[in-house]
């Protein structure tokens, strides 16, 4: 059998990420807080970054994207695979039945409790 994942997840491994990705989340939470930015905001920061490379709101917004990118990639260098931002929506490469499927987690749910196959996505979700 060939594996898709490098790393496989145990359920028991996978809950005891939950309260580690809640709070990766809830920082990227407060990054995009910070980067709401208005339209008029945005063509500012783009026309002033032409000119003198943008000065601080410019630096700033860099910096928090910057920060961003690092929490996500910091869950993907564990083997958690990030999969909407947006909604807190993750997967754990698990084997079920001598097969690779995801354990899924949304935050906002207690735990990990649902599977679903690799090309099932989150409409396909089954209980564990």
């Amino acid at each position: 059998m060939i594996l898709q994942f490098e790393k496989h997840f145990t359920l028991e491994e996978a809950r005891a990420l939950v309260p580690y990705v809640r709070e990766q989340f809830r920082r990227l939470e407060e990054i995009r807080a910070k980067l709401g930015l208005s339209p008029e905001q945005m063509q500012e920061l783009t026309r002033s970054a032409g000119g003198n490379g943008g000065g601080k709101k410019s630096a700033e917004y860099l910096e928090n994207i910057l920060k961003a990118n690092s929490i996500i990639q910091e869950m993907l260098d564990r083997g958690i695979l990030v999969k909407d931002v947006n909604s807190g929506l993750v997967d754990f490469p698990h084997l079920r039945d001598g097969r690779e499927v995801f354990l899924c987690y949304h935050v906002g749910e207690e735990t990990v409790k649902y599977y679903h196959e690799l090309d099932a996505g989150y409409a396909g979700r089954r209980p564990v």
